[in-house]
């Protein structure tokens, strides 16, 4: 049986649902996701768009530029500010879902593999253990 995650803002208003395991883990320590997580990194699950499901509520969309300079189009609850996921244009079969809005033991299960922009992390953040390390961008995953 495939694995099944799911995940929700802070006031439960949207719920997203996401079918199988996610192509990869990692941390980004681009500009886009500090500002969309209000902390040094964000720690996300990449899921293939067909795999993601909204199960209930709407996100507010906006639009950000992405570390790489492209445009982002960052997800979130406009009730409680949570942000949930990310879209690209340059990579539309993915969605980058954070990690922080998983439920359940997720964070367990789901370890970092690569870090991405570490051209950018800062001296007091240690690399994982293990992760392959990308000065810039996120690696396309791996073919189905």
């Amino acid at each position: 049986m495939a694995a099944t995650y799911t995940g929700s803002c802070k006031c439960s208003a949207i719920k997203i649902e996401m079918q199988g395991e996610p192509d990869i883990i990692g941390l980004c320590h681009c500009n886009n996701c500090r500002k969309s997580t209000g902390s040094a990194y964000s720690t996300n699950a990449i899921f293939q768009k067909s795999a993601f499901t909204i199960v209930s509520g709407e996100a507010k969309v906006f639009e950000a530029k992405g570390g790489s300079g492209n445009p982002a189009y960052v997800n979130f609850c406009s009730n409680c500010g949570s942000t949930m996921w990310t879209l690209t244009p340059m990579r539309t079969e993915i969605v980058v879902v954070k990690m922080g809005v998983l439920d359940g033991d997720a964070f367990e299960k789901l370890t970092p593999k690569v870090e991405s922009f570490t051209s950018r992390r800062p001296s007091w953040v240690n690399c994982v253990d293990g992760a392959t390390q990308f000065e810039n961008g996120f690696p396309k995953p791996p073919p189905q």
